[in-house]
């Protein structure tokens, strides 16, 4: 959308943690989505809250940049 694209559902399983595949897997889906004409930008959603800074310095490593934005919730009555 508007040259972005938004990779927004990521999970990673504990299990490979060792081999670093979540690592490959958003290198790669960051390189093959900014190979695509029209997107100038990747962006992998809002940041974990609470705050995980080690999530948070793998993406500031693979080259992403945080962008400040407002959060809202609706909490349901009960």
């Amino acid at each position: 959308m508007d040259g972005s694209c938004y990779g927004l559902i990521m999970h990673r399983d504990s299990r490979f943690r060792a081999i670093g595949a979540a690592n490959v897997m958003v290198f790669e889906f960051t390189r093959m989505m900014l190979a695509r004409p029209g997107v100038g930008q990747v962006t992998l959603g809002r940041g974990w809250f609470p705050a995980a800074p080690t999530i948070d310095r793998f993406k500031r490593h693979a080259g992403y940049v945080e962008e400040a934005l407002h959060l809202a919730v609706a909490l349901h009555p009960r």
